[in-house]
């Protein structure tokens, strides 16, 4: 097989994956429509988040938690302000709106993820060859797992790694224009105060900086410090130091081994991505080994040596803090900034074997060579028959909405607070949510709250119902109510209805 036919193929292949990506977005783009339909949850954080970002709203935040109602914030203000506004602006509630700006966040993500792989090619790829793989490497992150459940939920992580990967891309433009430090270091900020873990781009991006522009990194750093404590000062000002117990203290999880197999289960599903990541590391395994030996670039100057350890670094820095996700409550949001970091990787790798075909067909070598020059735009096109999840991609069905709907009719006409684990539902009454249980099971279990008073509440029937999803005995009740509360549920509310989808009232006995 020739370098012509090697190139010709390679074309087909990659004009089929960029069609097959296209339809992933379509159905993408599908999925949002549907969810800002829906009016009740697709995602048990979602209640929680619409009553903190309400809180925020009505400037009533980050209170204490010693009395009741009790609401901890587990996260720092940008998502919430980016929802209120949205919610002005188009006149919706904040779970329409927040929604949208996952959404928004989200597609703005895969554009930079676009606009890094251009930067982060090597020099020789050709310009139109970079284009064309940033943009099959943006359309790539419409077929992986993780981004399309998450992509459209009311959950902070999207804002905070969308802020993160124009961070590194301003970071990036930095080593030509130093002028771009000034962008990158307030988007870095804005994404740990959109969600504290939101840190691989940062980290990542300093610590490469620091080895080979030092005065760059400082500078970098030093407005990221001096901005960070600015607004975390501003916050412990208008909170009465509110802001930093929550953040520091309340926001706090067990360490659970068991949730590593959202790992694999993300993995898995990644399989054709991961295989070109590994490759590229093969491919460029004498480059990178001659990395820790080049010489410093110089001011001005960004070339292949740059280019790399920022890229490898990312990937790796990703990796790492994917890790989190074997915290009690973590799900598979803790891997979006590893698979953002995978699709850079993988658009780069395509540009280089693209380039490779048509500008030097004759000096590969060996049988295999062809054939690894068509397996990236192959196993790209693989990737978008890997189904993509079967959280939160189709709204549940017509039957259960009208049975949610019924619900949420008696919770408006409860004359006591309801505490459930369903919060959008409560919300949806027009009432607040007084509790939630996952977060103060986590701080009863540390010895941080005292949960007696919660308990006697319960007790004395202070509650309309309880409504949980599924029973004691299940791994997901247990990890959301100590053995003391749910003691107290069965005794003060003995009836138990089942209901849609996994839902279960707990009911005061008749005559109570």
């Amino acid at each position: 097989m020739n370098g012509t036919m090697i190139s010709r193929v390679q074309q087909v292949l990659l004009g089929i994956a960029i069609a097959l990506l296209v339809w992933r977005l379509t159905q993408f783009v599908g999925y949002n429509i549907q969810s800002l339909n829906y009016p009740f949850e697709l995602d048990y954080g979602e209640g929680i988040v619409w009553q903190q970002a309400s809180q925020i709203a009505s400037l009533n935040a980050y209170g204490p938690i010693d009395g009741f109602p009790a609401i901890v914030f587990h996260y720092p203000p940008v998502y919430y302000i980016l929802t209120i506004g949205v919610a002005a602006i188009t006149g919706q509630d904040l779970l329409f709106a927040g929604r949208l700006v996952t959404m928004l966040c989200t597609y703005v993500s895969a554009l930079f993820v676009g606009l890094l792989i251009r930067e982060l090619c090597p020099a020789h790829v050709a310009p139109r060859l970079r284009a064309l793989a940033a943009v099959a490497g943006a359309l790539t992150v419409f077929a992986c797992w993780p981004v399309v459940a998450w992509g459209q939920v009311m959950r902070v992580d999207m804002a905070g790694y969308m802020f993160g990967l124009i961070g590194l891309y301003a970071g990036v433009r930095a080593y030509r224009n130093p002028h771009f430090i000034w962008l990158a270091s307030v988007c870095f900020v804005c994404a740990v105060f959109g969600k504290q873990t939101a840190i691989a781009a940062s980290a990542s991006y300093f610590a490469v900086t620091l080895w080979l522009r030092p005065r760059l990194a400082v500078k970098g750093i030093a407005i990221c410090v001096v901005l960070g404590l600015m607004v975390l000062a501003g916050l412990a000002w208008a909170t009465d130091w509110g802001a930093l117990r929550h953040l520091f203290l309340y926001n706090v999880n067990r360490w659970d081994i068991g949730n590593g197999r959202l790992l694999w289960k993300t993995a898995y599903r990644l399989v054709p991505l991961i295989l070109v990541a590994l490759g590229f590391l093969i491919y460029q395994r004498k480059a990178l080994q001659r990395l820790v030996d080049e010489p410093r670039g110089q001011a001005g100057h960004f070339g292949d040596f740059e280019r790399t350890n920022i890229l490898l670094a990312f990937v790796g820095m990703g990796g790492v803090m994917s890790c989190l996700i074997i915290k009690s409550g973590a799900t598979f949001n803790y891997v979006l900034e590893a698979v953002f970091a995978l699709t850079i990787l993988v658009g780069v790798a395509l540009a280089m074997v693209l380039n490779a075909a048509q500008a030097n067909p004759n000096t590969l070598g060996g049988r295999l060579r062809p054939f690894a020059l068509l397996a990236v735009p192959l196993l790209i096109g693989v990737q978008t028959f890997i189904p993509a999840s079967n959280h939160v991609l189709a709204v549940p069905a017509t039957a259960n909405k009208a049975e949610l709907a019924a619900l949420v009719e008696v919770l408006r006409r409860a004359d006591k607070p309801v505490i459930s684990d369903d919060m959008v539902l409560i919300k949806r009454a027009g009432k607040d949510v007084v509790w939630e249980s996952a977060i103060f099971a986590e701080l009863a279990t540390l010895g941080r709250w005292d949960e007696r008073p919660f308990v006697a509440r319960i007790e004395r029937g202070e509650f309309a119902m309880f409504i949980t999803f599924k029973q004691r005995g299940n791994r997901l009740f247990d990890s959301r109510y100590t053995k003391t509360v749910a003691d107290a549920i069965d005794k003060a509310y003995p009836v138990k209805r089942q209901i849609t989808t996994g839902r279960t009232l707990h009911l005061p006995a008749e005559g109570q």
